[in-house]
């Protein structure tokens, strides 16, 4: 790597509505394939699934689960830790809330 070159990069985390298509805008005619929406209402809890719930809480990163809307379902320790809120507050945010920079766009 070149001195003096930043190598840093973003990346945009595109967050689509329930009835907008994939891959095409409002102005597209075409026939694209539609977001299927997801078969699971809500990620397994604790009980009834403890090996993926102690996996996720044991990430050393901090990790956030949200729906296909943006909504949060659940985040780990360490997530609460390195963003300064409590399990509470999270559940009235979304993704977009979290995400520095983003929008709905």
């Amino acid at each position: 790597m070149n001195e003096g070159t930043d190598s840093s990069h973003t990346m945009r985390i595109s967050i689509l509505p329930e009835d907008q298509e994939i891959g095409f805008s409002d102005k597209d005619t075409k026939s694209p394939v539609k977001r299927i929406p997801s078969p699971i209402s809500k990620p397994t809890n604790k009980e009834d699934n403890p090996q993926f719930h102690e996996l996720f809480q044991s990430l050393y990163d901090a990790a956030i689960l949200s729906d296909m809307n943006g909504a949060i379902v659940d985040v780990n320790v360490r997530a609460l830790e390195f963003l300064l809120f409590d399990k509470a507050a999270f559940e009235e945010l979304s993704i977009l809330d979290i995400i520095s920079g983003s929008d709905e766009t």
